[in-house]
């Protein structure tokens, strides 16, 4: 290896140590506060009681666990889940972010799609040219679904 290979590596090697270690140096890494590790903890207690009642309800149609049990333990998730989510709320109004368990604004974007969401459905409900038995479509002047030979109305079917 000639010197001058030798000196190009290490220009390179001080120019990533440089690089690496300068938001150590200069103070621009951050620390997490113990607000946003509270924050990050009860969402995952959150997404747990979650997945623990989906658990429970899979169980109970399952018919692994008696009603009873079902009931009662259901009932102690569900609380569980509400003294989260008044925690998570109490912690995002003392941090200034917004409340992860309601939409607080009616002009969100949220709030818009469901609406639309909402919309679309109701119009498909609403059109004739579908089977109300299976939903798929209905030709003109048809009496019978083509797919699961469900007896159409003629006045239902759109002309």
């Amino acid at each position: 290896m000639s010197l001058g290979s030798i000196l190009v590596i290490a220009a390179l090697l001080l120019f990533v140590i440089a690089f690496v270690g300068r938001p150590l140096v200069e103070g621009r890494g951050f620390g997490v506060s113990s607000s946003d590790r509270k924050f990050s903890e009860l969402l995952a207690a959150r997404d747990r009681v979650l997945a623990s009642i989906s658990d429970l309800d899979m169980d109970m149609a399952l018919q692994k666990i008696p009603p009873e049990d079902y009931e009662t333990r259901r009932s102690e998730l569900l609380q569980e889940g509400a003294g989260i989510l008044r925690e998570i709320d109490d912690l995002a109004d003392t941090r200034g972010a917004p409340a992860l368990s309601s939409a607080s604004e009616p002009d969100s974007l949220e709030t818009q799609l469901e609406a639309q969401i909402l919309q679309l459905r109701h119009k498909k409900e609403n059109t004739a040219d579908f089977c109300p038995q299976c939903g798929k479509p209905v030709i003109q002047g048809d009496r019978f679904c083509s797919h699961c030979g469900y007896e159409v109305a003629e006045d239902a079917v759109a002309e």
